[in-house]
């Protein structure tokens, strides 16, 4: 009851008193259009490496450690900082709340496009930034070279990755000819 009691009176002066809802409001905006843009490129990394991810390197900052298959340069992965941070400012620069307006906020005659414009600035920056630098093949997923055989079958290469165990664990891969025209 006493939770309960308290609960209400925050409320009551969050609301009455100091009219805090303007500034929870903003705030929740700012933050939805500052993590669109990064939710958009990692969506883009998930597709773009078909899924595939190194569990294990993907926790050596949480062991206090540095390197891995995602430590890129000096543990940032400039790609996607360099379609994030455009995108985050187009969405700012057309963000409108009580509190913080940018100055292209009635750009659209009062509709709010700031996160539909951050999305789209991260999505392209990021899309062109992996096909003018790519990433290393190794932390994508599998991948398929189809090509014909001796005997005229098609097949194609399979590149199997197994994770073993251990903090230090690397994959190891292991090509195989996978059989395409089933026989």
């Amino acid at each position: 009851m006493t939770i309960a009691i308290v609960a209400t009176g925050i409320v009551y002066l969050g609301t009455f008193v100091f009219e805090a809802i303007d500034s929870i409001n903003a705030f929740v905006v700012m933050l939805v259009v500052m993590t669109t843009p990064w939710i958009v490129i990692m969506i883009i990394g998930y597709v773009y490496r078909r899924g595939f991810y190194l569990s294990d390197d993907l926790q050596v900052f949480n062991r206090g450690q540095r390197g891995g298959a995602y430590w890129f340069r000096g543990g940032l992965n400039y790609r996607a900082v360099g379609a994030w941070v455009p995108g985050a400012i187009v969405g700012l620069l057309f963000t409108a709340t009580t509190v913080f307006t940018g100055p292209f906020a009635n750009a659209a005659g009062g509709i709010d496009i700031s996160l539909i414009l951050s999305a789209l600035t991260s999505a392209v920056i990021y899309l062109i930034a992996l096909r003018v630098w790519p990433e290393d093949d190794s932390i994508r997923g599998s991948s398929f070279s189809s090509d014909k055989s001796v005997d005229g079958t098609r097949t194609s290469s399979v590149v199997e990755r197994v994770m073993p165990s251990g903090p230090s664990a690397r994959p190891i891969i292991y090509p195989q000819e996978v059989l395409i025209d089933g026989e």
